[in-house]
C-alpha cells in the first residue's frame, strides 16, 4: 500500500467514525501527491513528500458549536440540513512512515500563504515549499513532524490557498470593511469581500481615524466612489496619518458564511489527526 493510498484509507475511516458528528470531513480527496526538495534529507535522513487535496466538510447549522458563524442559517443547505463546503489542504509530511514524529504543526495562512518557512526556517518563498530553497534552513523539517494548511479566507487568487462556500443567494446584510493606506497617496482603492446590494452612495457611510483607538470622523476632503459593485476608490483627505484606518459601511448581497473558514481549521485539523467529533 502506498503512503497516499494509506492516508486515504486513514481518512476514509476517521470520516465514517464521525458519521453522526455536529460538523465532519465527509470526503477528503487527493489531488496529487509527490516528492519535494529533490529528495533533500533533513534531520536523521528524512524526506518529504507533499499531499494536495480538497476536504469537504459538513456541518450542522443547528449545533451551538456551530450557531454562532453569522449567516449560517440562511446558508443553502443539503438532504440532511447540513450547510457543506469545501477547502483546500496542503500537507507536507516524511515519505518514510517510520521516521515521521506524532506531531502535527498547523498553520493558520495569511491571506493563503505559508510564513512560518519565512519566520522560522529563514526561508525566502510565501507559498506551500516545494524547493530546497523554500525549506531554508530546514529547522520545521529536521524532526520529521507533519506539517499541514488549509485555506479559511474566501476570493483569493486561485494561486493562494482557498476554501469554497456556499452563496446565500438572494440575501442582504450589512458589512463593515476597514483599510489601511500605508503609502502616501491622494486616492486609494478598496476591494470589498461582497458585492454591494447598491450602487448609491448615499447608501453607505465612510469615516477614518488615525489609529485604532482615535475617534471616527468625515474629515473634510473625505469621499468614495464605486467602480464597480466589489470595489470602491476613495479620495483621501489631508492631515491624516498613513495609517490612517478607513471603515467602510454598506449593504451587501449575496454574502457567503465566512464564519465557516474557523470551522473548516477545526475540522480538517481534528479530521487529520483521526479524532472523530462528539
Amino acid at each position: 500500500m502506498t503512503n497516499s493510498i494509506a492516508l486515504a484509507a486513514g481518512l476514509v475511516a476517521a470520516s465514517l467514525l464521525s458519521s453522526t458528528a455536529m460538523a465532519r470531513v465527509v470526503d477528503f480527496k487527493i489531488e496529487s501527491s509527490t516528492p519535494v526538495f529533490d529528495g533533500t534529507s533533513y534531520g536523521v535522513s528524512v524526506t518529504y513528500e507533499c499531499i494536495d487535496a480538497l476536504a469537504t466538510i459538513a456541518v450542522d447549522p443547528k449545533a451551538p458549536e456551530n450557531a454562532v458563524i453569522v449567516g449560517l442559517d440562511k446558508a443553502p443547505k443539503d438532504k440532511n440540513g447540513d450547510v457543506v463546503f469545501s477547502t483546500e489542504v496542503s500537507i507536507l509530511r516524511p515519505t518514510d512512515e517510520a521516521k515521521r514524529s506524532p506531531f502535527l504543526f498547523y498553520e493558520v495562512v495569511n491571506r493563503g500563504r505559508n510564513l512560518s518557512f519565512k519566520l522560522l526556517d529563514d526561508a525566502s518563498a510565501a507559498g506551500i515549499p516545494s524547493k530546497p530553497e523554500d525549506a531554508g534552513d530546514g529547522f520545521l523539517l529536521k524532526h520529521g513532524d507533519t506539517l499541514v494548511w488549509n485555506g479559511w479566507q474566501p476570493g483569493l487568487p486561485n494561486k493562494l490557498m482557498n476554501i469554497n462556500l456556499p452563496v446565500e443567494e438572494g440575501v442582504t446584510a450589512t458589512s463593515r470593511e476597514q483599510a489601511i493606506f500605508d503609502k502616501p497617496g491622494k486616492i486609494g482603492t478598496l476591494k470589498l469581500s461582497y458585492p454591494a446590494a447598491s450602487l448609491d452612495v448615499s447608501k453607505a457611510t465612510l469615516t477614518v481615524r488615525n489609529n485604532e483607538t482615535g475617534e471616527q470622523t468625515t474629515p473634510k476632503g473625505l469621499s468614495f466612489k464605486y467602480v464597480s459593485p466589489t470595489e470602491i476608490e476613495i479620495t483621501r483627505p489631508e492631515g491624516m496619518s498613513n495609517g490612517a484606518i478607513y471603515e467602510f459601511i454598506y449593504q451587501v448581497k449575496n454574502p457567503v458564511p465566512a464564519g465557516l473558514g474557523m470551522a473548516g481549521i477545526r475540522d480538517v485539523v481534528s479530521f487529520l489527526r483521526g479524532n472523530p467529533r462528539p
